[in-house]
């Protein structure tokens, strides 16, 4: 039962996404977008694409995702780089099954959003004249965090390198653990402002969490684009790429950023995307 349970499991992830090498002739690049005025850096994209510094475009890792909703648990990111991984999660299990969970694990998946997304960043930065390339988060070495730039594709359930970051966090995305839906948790609300922010029953409402940081040593620059589905994740690209939140950077004071938005929806496309919260961040220093 346990096999056939993972079997299931590696068929659902295949449907809903796709190997690493497939996806890079599949999207098209965009236009090039900037809000900074003439003679001016633009302040968010002089600090991610500038030139002699890697950038990183982190897309989600989907089997790391499913693999969490499928043990119950948290899957913390030492676990995710132990020697072994994922084989060492079932270390009390069965051999066979131990053996299922280990090929699902060396699966080279995404999400068809995180690899749409990805694709068009990494069109812009090359446009922006910065070095941009893109990685998968089993891939990464923890030491870049030190000295590149990134910007990550989703929250700490499909990218484990988030948990670096997230106690910096206003609006960290959790799982609702009696729905297993996912929501954006505010810490620390404000006057007018929800505990909780959640997509809407007729999915024509949903949020979306960008935040920017420095990185570990202060060195680069981190960008997170974090939201609760697929159209809201896109949205939070489009917001970047657009020039917003480069205008909403200008008016803000201080180097750590994060903007809460809500995203309108229609038949899975975002029609209206306003900001709803904003938060100067004070950057943790992970050991």
């Amino acid at each position: 039962m346990l096999i056939a349970g993972a079997v299931l499991l590696l068929v659902a992830i295949a449907g809903a996404a796709i190997g690493i090498p497939a996806w890079r002739a599949r999207t098209a690049p965009p236009a090039a977008h900037s809000t900074a005025a003439k003679g001016r850096p633009d302040p968010l994209w002089s600090r991610l694409f500038n030139p002699g510094q890697k950038t990183n475009i982190v897309i989600s890792d989907a089997v790391y995702r499913e693999l969490q909703h499928f043990l119950g648990r948290d899957i913390s990111l030492s676990e995710y780089l132990a020697p072994g991984y994922p084989g060492t999660l079932l270390a009390g299990a069965r051999p066979e099954m131990q053996e299922a969970i280990g090929f699902i694990g060396r699966q080279q998946t995404t999400s068809v959003g995180s690899a749409t997304l990805g694709s068009r960043l990494l069109e812009f930065g090359h446009r922006m004249g910065g070095d941009a390339v893109i990685r998968y988060p089993h891939h990464i070495n923890a030491r870049e965090f030190d000295t590149d730039n990134f910007i990550l594709l989703g929250s700490r359930l499909s990218i484990p390198w988030v948990e670096l970051f997230e106690p910096s966090l206003n609006f960290p995305l959790v799982t609702d653990p009696a729905t297993h839906q996912f929501y954006l948790r505010n810490r620390a609300p404000q006057r007018g402002e929800k505990a909780e922010y959640r997509e809407s029953a007729n999915q024509e409402q949903t949020y979306a969490d960008i935040a920017l940081l420095p990185n570990l040593r202060g060195t680069g620059t981190v960008l997170i684009l974090n939201g609760i589905d697929m159209v809201a994740a896109e949205a939070a690209g489009e917001f970047a790429m657009s020039g917003s939140l480069s205008a909403a950077l200008t008016e803000a004071k201080g180097r750590a950023v994060e903007i809460l938005i809500g995203v309108q929806a229609i038949a899975g496309t975002a029609s209206h995307v306003q900001v709803v919260a904003e938060r100067q961040i004070s950057p943790a220093r992970p050991l």
